[in-house]
């Protein structure tokens, strides 16, 4: 019997194996898709347990930020659609000026959302209970460690 007949069909099992290994459970993706990120957070608002009153009036918030947000929002994404034009064109100066208003308009963007985001922390952390106020400033404490965190990697690897 020839070593090759024996040798191929178990290279071929641990090149199978190692592929198996590497396949994604159902449902899994390498990226985050918009509703996954548009509920990131959500076990923070489940585990607040918010009453009626306070959902209602968060919503309420939301609408009423609603009519800067989306147009911000509309602005951002045909700055991205008139950037990638401009990198599908080869267009040197048109990527220059795309990505100059596309940070402008996120930076817009960033900050009618975190108006909205404000308004409703200093709600909660006015009107909330003691247990909401708690669990509020441990997961903003998480957040500042965390970005510091990743500030403190970013240093060091920079060697600065």
């Amino acid at each position: 019997m020839n070593w090759k007949t024996l040798v191929l069909p178990v290279f071929g099992a641990i090149a199978v194996a190692s592929l198996q290994g590497q396949t994604q459970p159902p449902g899994a993706t390498t990226s985050a898709s918009p509703s996954s990120r548009e509920h990131q957070h959500a076990w923070l608002w489940k585990k607040l347990n918010l009453t009626e009153s306070q959902r209602t009036y968060i919503k309420q918030l939301r609408q009423d930020n609603k009519a800067t947000i989306q147009p911000a929002l509309l602005l951002v994404l045909k700055d991205r659609q008139v950037l990638q034009q401009a990198i599908a064109g080869n267009d040197t100066a048109g990527i220059s000026s795309a990505a100059t208003k596309l940070g402008t308009d996120q930076g817009a963007l960033i900050s009618a959302r975190s108006t909205l985001r404000a308004q409703i922390l200093n709600y909660i952390m006015t009107s909330g209970t003691t247990e909401q106020k708690n669990l509020l400033s441990e997961w903003q404490q998480k957040k500042v460690t965390s970005l510091q965190d990743k500030i403190n990697r970013l240093s060091s690897n920079s060697g600065s």
